[in-house]
């Protein structure tokens, strides 16, 4: 009797596919804020020397021109460091013209909701004085706040931090640890919660739209409108919500109105927009 010996072919080994993960990772996010701490005291405390002792540049250009290059040094050792894990920039996404004449009303009514849960803590300001002395220097300060600041954390948060984060984690989780490390680095208390919770919109609207051209805008009018309360003499006497808005009736309302908005022009966001993961970046060969 005859047995039939039944083998299974030998298949040529295919080599397993190797993947590597976008910059940053989490770990290397928390490198990000390692830098810039190290960036302050290597380039600014040697530059604030040079500009004050020897050129006498007064403190606020002293402080504006600080901003800028540890801003842009940062951006330039994180293009270095990601080398090919640099995930592309996405400028312009799926942001509709809607979302952007909508962005006024979304961060008024945010930021009236923020700036309510910030007060609750009673943080120390230890900006307020620099702020006010910035000020005085209107042209100066409007440059600082409205244009090189938004587009440089923009550039450094949403355009380099969320976009490697957003192919490494699930959103929730990219977006919070931006938003973490974007209110880490403002170092001022009173700044980390606000700053953070901006973050998170912020973080947000560019994982909806994958276009840092409507963060960009949407920080510029943020900061627009602090400038603007700034050098306002009577709102900048005024310290929280309720007493800008003088009686409670009326802080209430705008509040109420204010969630209300938030939750209306994010779900029409939330509905009209689509997300899109982002691959994972392949491995050298």
């Amino acid at each position: 009797m005859e047995t039939t010996v039944i083998s299974t072919p030998i298949l040529p080994e295919v080599p397993p596919t190797v993947t590597r993960s976008a910059y940053p990772t989490i770990a290397q996010s928390w490198g990000v804020l390692g830098w810039f701490l190290i960036l302050s005291l290597l380039v600014g405390i040697p530059t604030y020397l040079v500009l004050d002792k020897l050129l006498h540049v007064g403190k606020q250009t002293n402080a504006a021109i600080l901003s800028v290059l540890i801003n842009v040094a940062l951006m330039l050792i994180l293009r270095r460091k990601a080398g090919r894990q640099w995930a592309r920039i996405q400028w312009k996404g799926q942001a509709k013209p809607w979302i952007y004449a909508a962005l006024p009303i979304l961060v008024i009514a945010y930021g009236i909701v923020a700036s309510t849960l910030v007060e609750l803590f009673h943080l120390p300001n230890w900006m307020e004085t620099t702020f006010r002395d910035l000020v005085k220097q209107p042209l100066l300060a409007l440059f600082l706040f409205c244009v090189s600041a938004p587009l440089l954390e923009e550039l450094i948060f949403r355009g380099v931090m969320l976009t490697g984060l957003l192919r490494n984690y699930r959103p929730w989780v990219a977006i919070s640890q931006s938003a973490l490390l974007f209110g880490l680095m403002h170092m001022n208390p009173a700044q980390i919660v606000g700053t953070g919770l901006i973050g998170l919109l912020f973080g947000w609207l560019y994982y909806r739209t994958r276009s840092l051209s409507l963060c960009i805008v949407a920080h510029m009018f943020n900061n627009l409108l602090a400038f603007l309360a700034m050098t306002d003499t009577d709102l900048s006497k005024k310290e929280t919500m309720r007493e800008i808005f003088g009686a409670d009736l009326l802080f209430g309302l705008a509040l109420l109105i204010s969630v209300l908005l938030v939750v209306l022009i994010v779900w029409q966001i939330h509905k009209r927009t689509r997300t899109y993961e982002g691959l994972s970046v392949p491995a050298a060969v």
